[in-house]
């Protein structure tokens, strides 16, 4: 098996023919700010044999995680969802994790809901 990094973005690549195993994370969501819930950590999604067919084209997006936020009783931000698509493939998603709750009146709001796995 080969190793395809791919940095944070989007990222298209043309393929040898090759079998790769893969895996395919979300962006993390942020945290809410002071006493405040935290971010939901990024589904994944992960496989251990997918073909890729010389001369296709495939593109990887990596999502991002969430924003930081600065206000108090401001929640956190989602993280982005991370896609892996080509031709002769089925595009796989990952959502990426949801916000913490932010802090109302020293009752702090719940976690981020995980991404999908």
């Amino acid at each position: 098996m080969s190793l395809i990094q791919v940095p944070l973005g989007i990222a298209a690549f043309i393929a040898p023919t090759i079998e790769v195993e893969w895996l395919i994370v979300g962006g993390g969501g942020s945290g809410g700010k002071g006493n405040a819930g935290g971010g939901g950590a990024g589904g994944y999604r992960a496989g251990a044999s997918l073909s890729l067919t010389d001369g296709k084209t495939y593109t990887v997006t990596i999502g991002a995680g969430g924003a930081g936020v600065t206000s108090v009783t401001t929640q956190g931000n989602d993280g982005s969802d991370s896609i892996l698509s080509g031709t002769g493939i089925t595009t796989v998603t990952s959502t990426g994790g949801g916000g913490g709750g932010g802090n109302e009146k020293y009752h702090p709001g719940g976690g981020g809901a995980g991404g999908d796995s």
